[in-house]
């Protein structure tokens, strides 16, 4: 399940579980790109074989992953009502296997997983109680991935529900266990959620700040896949012309990657920005030259087809065309009951707007209040705002002045309400920025405290190595010791010296080198080779100053047993002659 958020990471983890199972590996795989492309028949024929072969293996672990390879679906707001049934029937299925073996990490992805379908349902009451139960699940488990993700789709719902505030707290508690666990894939996750949440209240700039902060993260881990959804996000976020370049780096790296999910994310992208910019030839050429799109705008439905080039004739003000097309589709869309009210909205709002453009007012004001009563429905304000002014444009054009009185009224009405909203979401603009800097407050507390201790613990180090030398020196000057004994205390007191420059360089080359090992191991052998010899060079400079001032005894020979006996009360009144002869005998000294 993990692999749905972040399946760079899980690829070995997968060829180890799948090991000597090849053929069901490779069946997921299949349906898995059946799914992506929404070939439902040919994906759910393929998954079903999949789990006939996992059960037959009677290894939980392989029924488990199976269960939940596919749980993202790639669905999106269009697909029909029937496969979200039957994508949650799918993840209840593996969730109850969860339970049965157990696994309650399991158990929290699946209903992450069921609230984001419901989500895309429009469903948001439901996708609530199926968040909320998913991040209480993951609340009691040791599983930090499991916990930012579980907070992530959590943080999501109240969002959409505009609860900025709830969402900005539920996604800085998720960065908060994803930084403890320095897990920087989920932080590049969390990034994302935050950088959309800024993005719905109208801060276009800190949303591309995040985007731009997970892209650093991910190049420097060299993570390819979490830098081409970057690479998707910043591009979405520009216009046209900004935005293609790094659409384009996505697509090439996907392609490299072989990550089919995330080319045909790139791609619709860049056909819908060709779409918008209004050259039909180009738009039509890109659509006819890539088939991983055209399958998949083929797939979404029977006229699904036509609706998308009736978009390209629409925009590119070809209007005779595009009506053809949209005609086609319309009856598919309006008239039957496979599409929730945010599909047919969606294909409402560009079918009304056509015959606006063809000057046909009755049938565009028919379509207006379609769509009207939909954006009712789905509660979408701008949209309840955009078609209240066209039906009373249109109206009153044709002189039925009540009723385009009556929708002036519901436009104002629903401009005040929009207004508020505004002003909600600056309002949940403050808050963030408050909740921001208290945030900042509390981490730059703590950061001054660790510091504190450090600089304590880094003060302790230095009185200590200071008071070993201390001692080193003590002992030389105050009456003969014997070489070896001079050469083990400078040995350690040079050892802590040299770590402790180790300890105090350590942190700089964790951040030279992003803690890259390789960098690491070769910085730290380039240190040690400087120290090493200066070690040597400066034990041979003291130990010739001792000789040279008759410090030392002439004797070399040493064994433990002489510094415990020297170290011993009772022999603490015995002559260095004495202790000299106690350490040659067998016999102890009594």
């Amino acid at each position: 399940m993990k692999r749905v958020y972040a399946e760079h990471e899980n690829k070995e983890n997968l060829n180890g579980i799948f090991e000597n199972n090849k053929e069901l590996l490779s069946l997921l795989e299949e349906s898995k790109a059946y799914y992506i492309l929404e070939d439902f028949n040919k994906a759910d024929s393929v998954f079903k074989k999949a789990l006939q072969l996992a059960e037959s293996t009677q290894n939980k672990e392989i029924i488990l992953e199976t269960y939940f390879f596919n749980t993202s679906f790639e669905i999106s707001e269009n697909t029909t009502l029937i496969k979200k049934e039957d994508f949650i029937s799918y993840i209840l299925q593996g969730i109850e296997y969860a339970k049965m073996y157990n696994r309650p990490e399991y158990v929290a992805y699946g209903n992450a997983s069921i609230s984001e379908v419901y989500r895309k349902k429009g469903e948001i009451n439901n996708a609530l109680k199926y968040a909320n139960l998913a991040f209480s699940t993951a609340l009691n488990l040791k599983d930090d991935s499991c916990k930012v993700i579980t907070a992530l789709q959590l943080g999501k719902i109240y969002q959409e529900q505009k609860e900025m505030l709830l969402a900005f707290k539920t996604f800085t508690n998720a960065h908060d266990i994803a930084q403890r666990a320095a897990n920087e894939s989920l932080i590049s996750t969390v990034y994302h959620s935050l950088a959309s949440l800024y993005q719905s209240i109208g801060k276009s700039q800190e949303a591309k700040s995040y985007y731009f902060k997970s892209l650093q993260l991910n190049k420097n881990n060299k993570n390819y896949n979490g830098m081409i959804a970057d690479y998707i996000a910043i591009g979405a976020s520009y216009d046209y012309n900004d935005g293609i370049s790094y659409l384009n780096k996505a697509l090439a790296l996907a392609k490299k990657e072989k990550n089919l999910s995330l080319q045909k994310k790139a791609q619709i992208y860049i056909f819908s920005y060709l779409i918008i910019n209004g050259n039909s030839k180009e738009s039509l050429k890109y659509l006819n030259e890539n088939s991983i799109i055209q399958t998949y705008y083929k797939n979404r439905g029977p006229f699904n087809n036509n609706w998308t080039i009736g978009e390209i004739y629409l925009y590119a003000d070809e209007l005779d065309s595009a009506k053809k097309y949209f005609d086609e589709a319309q009856s598919y869309y309006l008239s039957n009951d496979s599409y929730d009210n945010n599909a047919k909205l969606n294909f409402l709002a560009e079918y009304s707007m056509l015959y606006n453009q063809l000057k046909d007012k009755k049938k565009a004001l028919e379509l207006y209040h379609q769509a009207f009563d939909l954006s009712v429905l789905t509660n979408d304000i701008n949209q309840k705002i955009d078609f209240s002014n066209k039906i009373k444009k249109l109206s009153a054009e044709n002189g039925d002045y009540q009723t385009a009185l009556m929708y002036a009224e519901l436009a104002d009405h629903y401009k005040d309400t929009l207004n508020l909203i505004m002003k909600e979401k600056e309002f949940s603009s403050l808050e963030i920025e408050n909740e921001n800097k208290r945030i900042e407050a509390e981490k730059l507390k703590i950061e001054l405290e660790e510091k504190r201790i450090h600089n304590l613990q880094y003060m302790g180090i230095t009185v200590f190595i200071c008071l070993v030398f201390t001692i080193l020196l003590f002992m030389s000057g105050r009456k003969k010791y014997s070489l070896r004994l001079i050469e083990i205390i400078g040995f350690f007191a040079f050892i802590f010296l040299f770590e402790f420059i180790i300890l105090v360089l350590d942190a700089k080359i964790h951040h030279l080198t992003h803690g890259s090992p390789l960098k690491i191991w070769l910085i730290k052998i380039v240190v040690i080779s400087f120290l090493l010899p200066f070690h040597h060079y400066i034990e041979e400079v003291v130990i010739e100053y001792l000789k040279k001032k008759k410090m030392l005894e002439d004797k070399k020979k040493f064994s433990f047993k002489s510094i415990f006996q020297f170290l011993k009360p009772e022999h603490s009144h015995l002559s260095s002659e004495e202790v000299k002869e106690s350490s040659n005998s067998s016999t102890p000294i009594t």
